[in-house]
């Protein structure tokens, strides 16, 4: 059986989260991070950001990001997970409470590890635009990856039924936020852009280092410019950096600016 970190214990993986966890209300943020033959990627940036996010939703926990690289590395090692690729699901919880939204003056916070081998292989990516759903850029659940994901699920739904598996999200005012699961960056006059966090797009860590080591730009983006580009291209921790080839039903050129997929383990 596999094991797990919770609040400073190894435990068997099972009993998570008691069933009155405010976890239910979506009251909670979480992280996904890759491990290498034993070796956290980016660690320090992914649990700094799972702090801060957990602050935006004023969960304060004691953890330091110290701590969770010890955990993490600890659960590994636990596991036996010392060759290979395995992702590690990180998730801080407010944690038990009575019924109803108002927050606790005393939280039981939970803060969880889990491991699991990675995958080793991704389809093609082919997604749409969805449009049964919007990113709410005037909340800062947009910005963060809290534990109400709904929107997201939505939009992959929308993008099964239509035989694709990605969706890319717009937000109120029709600009293009990310895809359900993946930051967005297009190749528009030969250089790299994403849409702006304040857009409704989420940080991420992917993102940062495409931006600082590639020199992508913030700008806003049409859903047009998604068509009408030199190259799209979806981000995350764990797939890395890969191109769109179809979008709407719409076979998409092959890019013009050449971006190694393991890019983000630089």
């Amino acid at each position: 059986m596999t094991t797990m970190w919770q609040n400073g214990r190894f435990l068997n993986e099972g009993a998570v989260f008691l069933p009155n966890d405010r976890i239910r209300l979506g009251d909670g943020v979480f992280d996904t991070m890759l491990a290498i033959d034993g070796a956290l990627i980016h660690s320090n940036e992914h649990f700094k950001r799972l702090l801060t996010h957990a602050a935006t939703l004023r969960i304060k926990t004691d953890w330091s990001v110290s701590d969770l690289k010890a955990a993490a590395e600890g659960l590994l090692d636990q596991n036996k997970y010392r060759n290979g690729k395995f992702v590690i699901n990180s998730i801080i919880s407010r944690g038990p409470a009575e019924r109803g939204l108002k927050i606790p003056d005393h939280p039981s916070i939970q803060t969880v590890l889990v491991v699991a081998p990675a995958p080793t292989a991704f389809p093609p990516v082919h997604a749409i635009v969805a449009t049964q759903v919007r990113r709410n850029e005037g909340s800062p659940l947009s910005t963060i990856k809290s534990c109400n994901y709904g929107d997201n699920i939505l939009a992959l739904a929308e993008a099964k039924e239509k035989g694709a598996n990605e969706a890319i999200l717009l937000n109120n005012k029709g600009l293009v936020t990310c895809a359900a699961g993946s930051n967005v960056f297009v190749v528009l006059g030969g250089k790299l852009y994403t849409p702006p966090v304040s857009d409704g797009a989420l940080d991420g860590i992917t993102r940062k280092m495409l931006i600082k080591r590639m020199g992508a730009k913030e700008k806003s983006l049409e859903p047009a410019e998604l068509f009408e580009n030199q190259g799209l291209y979806v981000s995350n921790s764990v797939r890395g950096v890969v191109p769109v080839e179809i979008l709407d039903g719409k076979k998409l050129p092959p890019p013009s600016l050449e971006i190694d997929k393991e890019f983000h383990l630089i």
